[in-house]
């Protein structure tokens, strides 16, 4: 009996899977040859396509630190996805101190305007721009680790070089010209220098920078003109923008100590819209001081008239030595005499002798002239001579030229005392005789003065004196 019971079991479950089958063939319709299927309705997914960049405008931008904003214009199709640019290195390092912005108002989809822009610490350099793009909608946004949850993971597009290559320079500051182009030498002139690539947009401060070296210029400025403004130094008057990044510096009134060639250096100080300052030295710029040319003399047309101008005051006398010597050989004029309208100073021997000192000085004479005189000496029998008065063999008749250049200052060729602010110019000496019979006479036969500077084309001798 209990050999039965694992036949019976087996027939058992050979029943319930024939049931089973059959029941699920009764649901398919007669004359049905294949499975039936469930239809899907048809989804298109968008496709998000990548900008691209044809060409740009200029294709090698230069942009200068400190300088002004450069144009660029990339040209291409869907460069409506731009969200923002980037500037880089070649190893794909953003530059934070070169600027690319977007020209909102002139974009599209196909065309691209940027304005690029180099601050103080911007790294000289060869560059390319990235583009920033928005996300893509179809593509899974994986953040880097520990960004926060929230905001826009964007997408960036390297251009190439070959698509637009930037070059970041410095700039660099140096004067291009003076004028006028040769300086005179010792003569008062105002140069006018003209810079180029400065910095900035305003001014802060401009020193002539004269160095130690031998080489510099030795500009001596007119104090009597001061500076416009208190932060232009070393001799410069003002400074004034004549174009972008260019500058036209002008000097004080003065002149220059040497001739030959020297160089000239500023220290230009300035600011940029961002606040931004920049020191800029410039390059040494080799000045021509020529020499000056030869002063023209005005001549004196009457020495006797210069005695109007002059301090002529009497020192010593012995005897007569103004009015009229009168003696057996006439009545003579002494002392200071017109001489055919030349100024002369003359004395004639007497019973006695005769002795007169006259210092010469003049107290009118202009700064910058120089008054020159010429005398003669002449003599009527030998017992008169000049002299100065204390050393008795002192022989004044080699007196020929004397110069007097302003009020306390004098240079004489020889045979001149100084004493203070005045000079014994004249010392006549005549033995004692029995009549008048002997004469010293020295005459001023011409005189002209001669200006540092070149007159106006109108004046006279007198524009000398004041």
């Amino acid at each position: 009996m209990r050999s039965s019971e694992p036949l019976l079991r087996w027939i058992w479950c050979a029943a319930l899977v024939l049931a089973y089958a059959n029941s699920a063939l009764a649901q398919v319709p007669a004359g049905s040859t294949r499975v039936p299927a469930t239809t899907q309705p048809r989804v298109s997914l968008p496709v998000q396509l990548e900008p691209r960049v044809t060409s740009a405008a200029p294709a090698a931008p230069k942009v200068l630190i400190g300088g002004q904003t450069v144009s660029v214009r990339l040209n291409g199709s869907q460069l409506g996805q731009v969200v923002g640019v980037q500037v880089a290195d070649s190893t794909g390092n953003q530059q934070f101190n070169v600027e690319a912005s977007i020209v909102e108002g002139s974009r599209s989809d196909n065309a691209l305007p940027l304005m690029l822009f180099a601050k103080r610490n911007a790294r000289p350099g060869r560059y390319r721009l990235r583009l920033m793009l928005a996300p893509d909608p179809n593509e899974r946004q994986i953040r880097p680790p520990g960004s926060g949850p929230l905001g826009t993971v964007l997408r960036s597009l390297e251009l190439p070089e070959s698509a637009v290559a930037i070059t970041v320079e410095a700039m660099d500051t140096r004067i291009v010209s003076i004028t006028p182009s040769h300086l005179p030498y010792s003569i008062k002139v105002q140069p006018h220098l003209a810079v180029v690539d400065v910095p900035g947009t305003e001014l802060v401060s401009v020193t002539n920078a004269m160095g130690t070296d031998a080489d510099y210029c030795r500009f001596k400025p007119d104090p009597s003109v001061p500076p416009l403004n208190p932060s232009f130094r070393g001799g410069v008057w003002n400074a004034t923008w004549t174009g972008p990044h260019k500058l036209e510096v002008v000097m004080q009134p003065g002149d220059f100590e040497r001739d030959g060639q020297c160089r000239m250096q500023l220290t230009i100080r300035t600011k940029n819209n961002l606040g931004e300052e920049f020191y800029s030295l410039t390059q040494k710029f080799v000045v021509t001081l020529a020499q000056p040319p030869a002063p023209t003399p005005l001549p004196v047309t009457s020495t006797w008239e210069l005695r109007n101008y002059l301090h002529l005051p009497s020192d010593f006398t012995i005897g007569v030595c103004s009015g009229n010597s009168v003696g057996f050989h006439g009545s003579v004029p002494v002392g200071i005499v017109n001489v055919n309208g030349k100024l002369g100073f003359r004395a004639r021997s007497g019973p006695i002798g005769t002795e007169c000192h006259w210092r010469i000085a003049t107290y009118r004479l202009r700064p910058g002239w120089t008054l020159h005189m010429d005398f003669r000496v002449r003599r009527l029998g030998d017992k008169c001579r000049t002299t100065d008065g204390s050393t008795p063999q002192f022989d004044f008749s080699a007196l020929r030229s004397a110069t007097i250049l302003n009020d306390g200052e004098y240079v004489l060729r020889k045979n001149l005392n100084e004493d203070g602010d005045a000079l014994k110019l004249v010392g006549l000496r005549c033995d004692a005789t029995a009549s008048n019979d002997h004469e010293i006479l020295v005459e001023m036969v011409s005189a002209r003065v001669i200006s540092g500077t070149p007159p106006p084309s109108n004046c006279t001798w007198r524009c000398a004196f004041q």
